[in-house]
């Protein structure tokens, strides 16, 4: 661009005033920062790096380590020894790297165990205790096992029996009313954690609403085979409720 001749020119790209290679983007009052080469012209030779050998591969201390360890092994040192050495250097490296590296990682050890669900938390009751879900009072008062109160359309099939459990539900501190339904919330299992459902036809289950201080008296009836023993009556309030446990054998 030529001398300011009393006419400011265009914006545009025009010739870098100092570098004539390049073409500097005049914004019609000044030269701005941006630049592009200048067609056909031959761009400079980029300065030469004066930057350290270490500096541009940026090799760590570790890994010089590492290096020199393994060449010892190369050039006839014990070869497994200083491999093994060699190994252990890099890891206590990022260890040191890696804030709370050993102890960080027992942390989360710790907290699976923790989080993995253990059924010996859960309340284990006999007959006739009485425990506690969700804010609802939960009483096994008795076990009629085999229950043989059906008749031929409700019989139960042929190397099964009935069991039936006598259950009172109670609203002890809920200020609403709460829904309850033994024959939704209640499962039997034996020893070997195998689940038995409710069987609606057989007794009188006990559900409705519950308002604080009110209690349902009721029976939940289960088809289990003749060979299974050691059985456990569990409920859980709401489904979501603390799951309480009775040993029906106990």
């Amino acid at each position: 661009m030529s001398e300011n001749t009393g006419e400011t020119p265009a914006a545009g790209w025009y010739p870098d005033p100092e570098q004539e290679h390049l073409q500097r983007w005049w914004d019609g009052r000044q030269w701005t920062d941006a630049t592009q080469p200048r067609v056909g012209a031959t761009s400079p030779p980029s300065p030469k790096d004066a930057r350290s050998w270490w500096q541009k591969k940026r090799i760590t201390v570790p890994l010089v380590i590492v290096v020199l360890l393994v060449g010892f092994a190369t050039l006839g040192g014990n070869g497994d020894e200083a491999e093994e050495l060699a190994e252990q250097d890099a890891a206590d490296s990022v260890e040191e790297d890696e804030p709370g590296g050993a102890e960080q990682e027992g942390t989360e050890e710790d907290d699976a165990e923790e989080a993995e669900p253990d059924d010996d938390a859960l309340e284990d009751l006999a007959v006739g205790d009485t425990g506690r879900s969700d804010g609802i009072e939960v009483t096994v008062h008795d076990v009629v096992d085999p229950y043989d109160g059906y008749d031929d359309m409700t019989a139960p099939d042929d190397g099964s029996r009935y069991v039936l459990v006598e259950v009172e539900l109670t609203n002890a501190d809920r200020d609403d009313s709460v829904n309850v339904n033994t024959d939704l919330e209640s499962e039997l299992r034996d020893a070997d954690g195998r689940s038995y459902s409710t069987e609606i036809f057989i007794g009188d289950s006990a559900a409705g609403d519950l308002r604080q201080g009110e209690s349902l008296l009721g029976d939940v009836g289960f088809e289990v085979p003749e060979d299974v023993h050691d059985l456990e009556f569990r409920y859980a309030a709401g489904f979501l409720g603390e799951t309480v446990v009775f040993d029906l054998d106990e």
